[in-house]
């Protein structure tokens, strides 16, 4: 059987009631990964990670959202050294998939994993289309404006892509292919997290997203990543796994 984890990325409170439908939910399979400065509150029914412990931790800042986690972890690899794949999500995600209801999920991942060296679990779709006309800028000359009438942001990830991994694709090329993991909740093999990680630590290190929000206003580090990961994930893998997750937007959870 393959050795996975997914990191559950949280800033205050546990909630339980994510997790207890899943019958076969266990410490080795979900970790809590608390990305507060603040120890929170969590059952022994959990394992936990907290950030500012890491003997390499890398402070980017709250606007980086679920990207910061994942970095993280990037740079402390001994949280990962002995899996075969690595996965993250939010805390108001419920192990329950949209589609079916089914509340299985561990069961699904072990089944799809089973004779798989490399693959891709999704667990927020997408459509690219869609996503592209939300019309979310990456415009060196609109600073600090989320949305509007000049670069989409999905047309400056890409020229990123295609001159880090020195590919030629195009705009239609990624559109035509219909779907795109968002949100940072999938689950990847090792070898396709560390080359995709390789592009993102060049992005960030680059510091050239910073332009795009310098107040921090729109957290637009944190959404440009999430299409970042996706963008890779929609031209790495010709197949994957659906496992969309219900999310709860932390509507309801208190």
């Amino acid at each position: 059987m393959k050795k996975w984890k997914i990191y559950i990325v949280a800033h205050k409170k546990i909630h339980d009631c994510m997790y207890k439908a899943d019958s076969f939910f266990n410490k080795d399979n979900y970790t809590i990964f608390n990305v507060a400065d603040k120890r929170i509150k969590i059952s022994k029914k959990y394992s936990v990670v907290n950030q500012t412990d890491l003997s390499n931790y890398q402070q980017l800042g709250k606007w980086w959202a679920e990207s910061e986690a994942i970095y993280n972890i990037y740079y402390n690899k001994e949280l990962y050294k002995d899996l075969d794949y690595i996965g993250f999500i939010h805390y108001d995600k419920e192990l329950r998939l949209i589609e079916t209801n089914q509340t299985n999920v561990t069961q699904q991942i072990n089944e799809y994993l089973l004779d798989k060296d490399n693959g891709h679990v999704c667990l927020e779709l997408h459509n690219t289309v869609i996503d592209y006309n939300q019309r979310i800028l990456a415009d060196i000359d609109q600073p600090n404006t989320l949305v509007g009438d000049g670069k989409n942001c999905y047309d400056y990830i890409l020229e990123d892509y295609n001159n880090y991994f020195k590919t030629n694709y195009t705009i239609e090329d990624f559109l035509n292919k219909k779907n795109i993991n968002l949100c940072s909740c999938f689950l990847i093999d090792i070898n396709t997290f560390e080359k995709m990680m390789g592009f993102i630590n060049n992005v960030i290190l680059s510091k050239r997203l910073e332009v795009f929000d310098t107040n921090h206003q729109y957290r637009i580090q944190g959404g440009l990543m999430e299409r970042y990961f996706g963008l890779f994930l929609t031209f790495e893998f010709n197949t994957f796994s659906d496992l969309s997750l219900y999310h709860h937007y932390n509507k309801g959870l208190k």
